[in-house]
């Protein structure tokens, strides 16, 4: 009992000193960031908040979204200074994205990175995205939006979902650039007349040379680095054209051969309409639907494998798996001849999983 006590008594002493260290700045002092932007120049960095402003008390519904900025050759003086500015701290735990100009990344890449690991407020989900103007993104206002910032989540899950651009968070990110590929990719969103879209994918291999891909371009390195959700393709098929949306999981591993790799990709494929004749579904119109997906998802994925491979982006992790099912290999020859070599074999398997009232079909 007394053993017991004496634990106690140690552990309330213990605590105790570390309240002074809990940071009880009250709501009304903080200010409530829903997006980040960075840009870089000549004179150094702009840092750009957009900063959502409750209702007033009583009020249940409402707010108020704004922004504010600062600028200075050091990225987290930028912060002090919007502190100082304000007199509010900013608050990045609801912060749904950060926007970084192509002027800052990946030029700045390290003091960027540095700067959002520092804050341990931003969630590790939180996505990253690069765009022209960081500011003027993070400005933009949006009809029926009261915070501007979930228009641009919404549309960057949404286009993730459709293969048409990669999950770049903050933890994807620094993940792969700390990987042995050393490569990082991340999607580019703009604003098109008053809305935001996905432009495509920028990848950074490590001699920093960005390679762009246009998002149909993407879908491939989609598949070749876990899948995607929802995938909309328009295949030919017997004189017409099937629409088709497909659930795609793979997993990267080791193929026959010394260095080689082999993709093993499980696809669930809605039969969205046809606009050629009416679809039979007897076995041999299954198989041939499933055999003109299979065609199409392997193609497009040996076709971004190749173009990664040749532009030195590993943003598959394929030096890695070499590195963990062939460790002789790896041993025995140098990277760059392990990424020269470097072969893939893709194995799909597509199950019909569902059928649109625009597949016209019957069984």
């Amino acid at each position: 009992m007394k053993r017991r006590l004496w634990a106690v008594i140690l552990t309330l002493a213990m605590t105790l000193p570390l309240t002074g260290c809990i940071d009880t700045v009250s709501i009304g002092e903080r200010l409530l960031v829903q997006a980040m932007g960075i840009d870089g120049g000549p004179e150094g960095f702009t840092i750009t908040l957009q900063v959502f402003t409750p209702a007033p008390a009583g009020q249940q519904q409402g707010g108020s979204t704004g922004t504010v900025s600062a600028s200075d050759e050091n990225l987290a003086e930028c912060l002090s200074k919007i502190y100082r500015d304000t007199g509010k701290r900013p608050f990045f735990g609801g912060c749904r994205l950060v926007l970084l100009g192509k002027d800052v990344y990946p030029e700045s890449r390290e003091e960027v990175t540095g700067l959002l690991l520092s804050d341990h407020e931003l969630r590790p989900g939180t996505p990253l995205l690069l765009t022209e103007d960081a500011a003027a993104l993070t400005a933009a206002v949006y009809d029926g939006e009261s915070v501007p910032a979930v228009r641009l989540e919404e549309v960057w899950q949404t286009a993730c979902r459709e293969g048409l651009c990669p999950e770049s968070t903050l933890l994807t990110v620094i993940r792969s650039q700390q990987s042995l590929g050393e490569t990082s990719a991340l999607a580019v969103i703009a604003d098109a007349g008053g809305a935001p879209v996905i432009e495509g994918t920028a990848i950074f291999p490590p001699d920093d040379i960005p390679l762009s891909l246009t998002p149909e371009a993407w879908r491939g390195a989609a598949i070749l680095t876990g899948g995607a959700e929802a995938m909309e393709y328009r295949i030919p098929y017997r004189g017409g054209e099937l629409r088709v949306c497909l659930h795609s999981q793979a997993v990267l591993g080791p193929g026959e051969q010394d260095g080689s790799l082999r993709l093993t990709v499980d696809i669930g494929c809605s039969v969205l309409g046809y606009t050629g004749d009416k679809l039979h579904w007897e076995s041999e119109e299954a198989a041939g639907i499933r055999a003109a997906v299979e065609r199409t998802v392997r193609r497009e994925t040996e076709t971004a494998f190749s173009l990664l491979r040749e532009t030195g982006a590993d943003v598959f992790c394929g030096l890695e798996t070499v590195k963990k099912f062939f460790p002789d290999h790896w041993q025995g020859h140098s990277r760059e001849e392990i990424w020269d070599s470097l072969t893939l074999t893709v194995d799909a398997a597509v199950r019909i999983t569902s059928l649109g009232p625009g597949a016209d079909a019957s069984r």
